[in-house]
């Protein structure tokens, strides 16, 4: 079983081996919405206890895989605002408008969140 990571859902794919063409056949069981990570009734009906094991533990790893990068963008934060105001010293036109903007939005974001921890 493996899983395929759309936009907004986890697509889980059984594949197995097809003895006459001599391939492996894939099989979409569902999808799991990225935003709940549970399964629905119908697709964890169709799943062996197995692979509603191994799914867990794809939930589990992803989650711990996300939290990890949220973790790592915070410690680039410095870094990556620097590169975006250099970024917008040489930039011209709508170029320097976008980042602009955004380095404003971000700006706004992080105040926000610092009065509120305070």
């Amino acid at each position: 079983m493996h899983f395929r990571i759309r936009e907004n859902a986890i697509q889980l794919i059984r594949t197995t081996y097809d003895a006459d063409s001599k391939k492996g056949k894939s099989q979409s069981l569902g999808t799991v919405p990225r935003r709940t990570m549970t399964l629905s009734e119908p697709t964890a009906a169709k799943l062996t206890p197995e692979e509603t094991a191994e799914f867990e533990i794809f939930v589990q790893n992803y989650r711990n895989s996300i939290a990890l990068q949220s973790k790592a963008y915070g410690y680039q934060l410095c870094d990556i605002v620097r590169q975006a105001i250099d970024a917008a010293k040489t930039a011209e036109g709508a170029d320097r408008d976008a980042i602009l903007s955004n380095l404003a939005l971000a700006g706004q974001d992080i105040r926000r969140f610092l009065n509120r921890k305070q």
